[in-house]
């Protein structure tokens, strides 16, 4: 174990079992949806995560490339038309997990009025981080921190075709 300070967190950590059950995992969450949202989101995850993220899950043991679970947050309904819609940036989130404890820092989540507060690092990117083991990829039982991430990217693949 290890401790791992980020901004006003820091985290108790084992980072070797964290990446250990990582490199289990053949893919993240969007390689395994033929969705469209997850078909843009898959292609564009080395531009997704801003490089302090980055480092920050290289410390957690933490693979970017393996999101238990990502949903998009935009929705076609809401323009007018589908050249508005390709143009605009659309929302995602998702989550990952690393092995152990938040010992200092705020959740992002607030049980009592089940609201969200997350903590903008770039004007596209936001993160937070709770005690919670939503759709993980680790043994059952262990403690564990669900790293929660929100990300506005473009949309890259062609046409939006109606469901």
């Amino acid at each position: 174990m290890r401790k791992v300070r980020f901004r006003d967190w820091e985290f108790e950590v084992d980072s070797e079992l964290t990446r250990e059950t990582y490199a289990k995992v053949i893919g993240g969450f969007s390689e395994g949806c033929d969705c469209q949202y997850c078909l843009n989101y898959h292609p564009q995850k080395d531009e997704i995560f801003p490089k302090e993220i980055r480092t920050l899950f290289e410390n957690l043991g933490i693979d970017y490339h393996k999101e238990s679970e990502c949903l998009s947050s935009f929705d076609i309904s809401e323009f007018s038309n589908t050249d508005e819609y390709l143009s605009k940036l659309h929302g995602y989130s998702g989550w990952f997990h690393f092995y152990q404890n938040i010992l200092s820092g705020k959740e992002c989540f607030d049980r009592n009025s089940n609201t969200y507060d997350s903590t903008q690092i770039t004007e596209n990117f936001s993160i937070g981080f709770r005690k919670s083991k939503d759709l993980n990829f680790f043994e059952f039982g262990i403690p564990l921190v669900q790293v929660e991430f929100g990300a506005k990217i473009p949309w890259i693949i062609g046409d939006m075709v109606e469901d």
